[in-house]
């Protein structure tokens, strides 16, 4: 979504605008992955959760880091997935933590878009946690699974994997990337996160519509919001 007011971007800032920056705010680092999802961009991951950072910085006033864009991906045989492995998307994350509390931000919010990255974000913040002992606190926020209202379970948790929340999200967000002409609806809930070779949608895709992902953003957006606003309130 567009938003008017003016982001707080850390690479368009100077060394010098950096060290003033208010460090008892939180820093904002979106997260997601390269990875198919049928007839969503390969990047839809990156998009819900780049576009979800920003917005809740634009609303909060808080500093959007850039996004690691590469998460946790199973090798297979899809088109255009980037598979990393767990052990490599780790390590490469919790220096880019490291680095954001080194610079003095003891409070960081991860933006996730991608289930895979969920496992390494965790212990990311409990190794971090424990290394400072209490002195550097990190949320994790997934958009899909988060604070999210009974009536809405069903539709944003409608699969696993380029489902109708995702869908929902995507046509909000990026309509003219969504080939909803090359939709279908494939129901396999036992999949494992890494989703098996030629299995991409899991969901009713079908079922998404403008109108409702308009909802669904400004539903998860909020949430997002929130969990900034709580942790700009405490230490």
């Amino acid at each position: 979504m567009q938003t008017s007011k003016k982001v707080l971007r850390w690479e368009e800032l100077s060394s010098a605008q950096i060290k003033k920056l208010d460090k008892q705010l939180p820093i904002i680092i979106p997260i997601g992955c390269i990875e198919a999802h049928g007839h969503l961009p390969v990047g839809c991951d990156n998009i819900a959760a780049s576009d979800l950072a920003k917005d809740a910085c634009a609303k909060t006033n808080t500093v959007l880091a850039p996004i690691i864009s590469y998460g946790v991906v199973a090798p297979g045989e899809k088109d255009g997935d980037v598979p990393i492995n767990l052990e490599t998307f780790t390590a490469y994350a919790q220096a880019v933590v490291q680095g954001f509390y080194d610079n003095g931000f003891r409070k960081q919010i991860l933006v996730n878009g991608h289930g895979g990255n969920i496992d390494a974000l965790e212990a990311i913040c409990g190794a971090m946690y424990e290394k400072y002992n209490g002195n550097v606190k990190i949320g994790v926020y997934n958009w899909w699974l988060d604070n999210i209202p009974k009536k809405w379970i069903t539709i944003i948790q409608d699969g696993n994997h380029a489902d109708r929340g995702e869908t929902d999200l995507m046509l909000a967000l990026r309509p003219r990337l969504v080939k909803m002409s090359k939709a279908c609806d494939s129901v396999e809930h036992n999949m494992p996160w890494y989703y098996k070779p030629g299995t991409v949608v899991d969901g009713h895709p079908t079922k998404a519509s403008i109108a409702e992902g308009k909802k669904v953003y400004e539903l998860v957006l909020n949430n997002l919001i929130g969990l900034i606003e709580t942790a700009k309130a405490n230490e």
